[in-house]
């Protein structure tokens, strides 16, 4: 732990996101009417004109100079404020999205990896109860998430559906392996085959493509939808890394004599296997908070996945293709993008260099 402090790039890098964050987290005091920058992201200037130059100046009604640090939009609003509230946007679905692809990829890499295709026994009967469960799971889940918001709309809380949803299939998958009738004919549940065959269906679908099949279904998106999508289009390659992981660890020796004492396999993977796979695990996420940044803000480029109202660096970047000349509305996103992208891979690479990781398998998704 003593070299990774010691290596600069890691520790710029982590300041440099742990600045940005604060900036994000702070930003409806910042950027509001009577903070650093004295305007709030949608308030219309009153005197300076659609696309003011950075450092235009303008009469408040008070009687103050405030001052357009960056620059106005073509609305006349102020680009610096955008720029921060953009912020928390921006860092929630790369963070969040990532901390969902990972819990889907430890479940189904555990399950692939540890459990496999000869250790788990069912019958007909929990096969046939598992699968009615999860449809009515499924179906459930998507009502309860619904709720009434602030004008009145019934919407659809994706955190809530998946919540309700993740807790629903590890109860099923603790259901099935109870012994319900006993007699029936039993056969091995191919585990390992099932997560290889769908990772191989995931891999083979354009990524692009998904995307765009799937906000094309949704039809009132929110910030919760965006995150709940970027999450479940992310878990592929993290399953790949973590199934081969868990597999190599399962072949040591402390795992085959934890088996021989009789030690439950759940003891096993979550005090065993599990802690010896964290440095790959940890890599791996911090290059997904990277892409799953770039990837939200492509969306909003092409004005797809966040609601109109919620402040992007990526819409910010389209809005700016409506007036080349107006520089000031594509270099403050386009830079800070940049730099969180690169801040989040010095931090997966440096973190691979001190682990001794092997990226290649995040690098190619």
């Amino acid at each position: 732990m003593g070299s990774i402090l010691k290596d600069r790039r890691f520790v710029v890098a982590v300041i440099t996101m742990v600045v940005i964050g604060v900036m994000g987290l702070l930003s409806g005091v910042i950027a509001t009417d009577g903070g650093f920058i004295p305007f709030g992201p949608d308030q219309v200037s009153r005197e300076a004109v659609p696309y003011s130059v950075p450092g235009t100046s303008e009469l408040a009604a008070d009687g103050s100079i405030r001052k357009h640090i960056l620059g106005t939009d073509q609305l006349g609003r102020d680009v610096m404020s955008r720029l921060v509230h953009g912020i928390s946007i921006a860092l929630k679905v790369g963070i969040l999205s990532s901390f969902i692809s990972l819990i889907i990829a430890l479940f189904l890499g555990g399950l692939s990896g540890f459990v496999g295709d000869r250790s788990h026994k069912m019958n007909y009967l929990q096969l046939f109860l598992l699968m009615i469960g999860f449809v009515l799971l499924q179906y459930y889940a998507s009502e309860l998430a619904f709720h009434e918001n602030d004008r009145g709309e019934y919407v659809k809380s994706y955190f809530t559906y998946g919540m309700i949803l993740s807790l629903g299939v590890m109860l099923l998958l603790y259901i099935s392996r109870l012994e319900l009738i006993s007699g029936l004919k039993e056969f091995w549940m191919p585990w390992d085959t099932i997560v290889v065959k769908l990772l191989e269906v995931f891999r083979s679908i354009p990524r692009l493509f998904l995307l765009l099949a799937i906000f094309s279904i949704i039809t009132v998106p929110t910030v919760s939808s965006v995150i709940w999508v970027i999450g479940l289009i992310r878990w592929p390659n993290l399953t790949r890394i973590i199934r081969a992981e868990i597999m190599a660890q399962k072949q040591d020796d402390y795992v085959k004599n934890a088996q021989i004492l009789g030690l439950p396999g759940l003891t096993i993977f979550f005090k065993h296997v599990l802690p010896n796979v964290y440095r790959p695990i940890i890599v791996l996420t911090a290059l997904n908070m990277g892409t799953a940044i770039l990837i939200e803000s492509s969306l909003s480029f092409l004005h797809i996945g966040l609601p109109i109202g919620e402040v992007s660096w990526g819409r910010m970047l389209s809005d700016a293709r409506q007036y080349i000349p107006a520089w000031w509305l594509a270099i403050g996103p386009g830079l800070l993008i940049f730099i969180s992208i690169l801040c989040f891979n010095t931090i997966g690479d440096r973190l691979s260099h001190h682990f001794k990781v092997n990226k290649q398998g995040a690098q190619s998704s």
